[in-house]
């Protein structure tokens, strides 16, 4: 069945999902500390090979379109932007909720 109309998702090869989310992991790591650049081919197996395997279980004749040259980019750019974008939530998360440490439980009593 054919969807029309709709959005269809389109189709990235596996091995160029494994290269992208790598290469997402690696900035999202370099973000942290700079000198996680020199490792970047540890990072592209420890995060791409999380994606791999789903990507290469989808089928390829599916009726997916190809996917254009602006979605690689934005492969990698965009979910560095969304975790920027959650920093406010990080900021504001202490004054939602409570410390955990401040929960008391009474002590275990055990019969002898």
């Amino acid at each position: 069945m054919r969807l029309q109309g709709q959005f269809r998702a389109g189709y990235f090869h596996p091995t160029l999902v494994f290269l992208l989310f790598g290469l997402t992991g690696t900035l999202a790591e370099t973000g942290l500390m700079p000198q996680k650049l020199a490792e970047i081919g540890m990072w592209v197996f420890v995060y791409g090979l999380m994606i791999y395997l789903p990507a290469y279980s989808r089928p390829a004749d599916r009726g997916a379109r190809p996917p254009r040259w602006w979605h690689y980019p934005l492969a990698v750019i965009l979910p560095l932007l969304f975790m920027v974008l959650l920093v406010p939530f990080g900021l504001i998360k202490p004054y939602l909720h409570p410390d955990p440490s401040s929960i008391h439980f009474p002590p275990i009593q055990t019969e002898p």
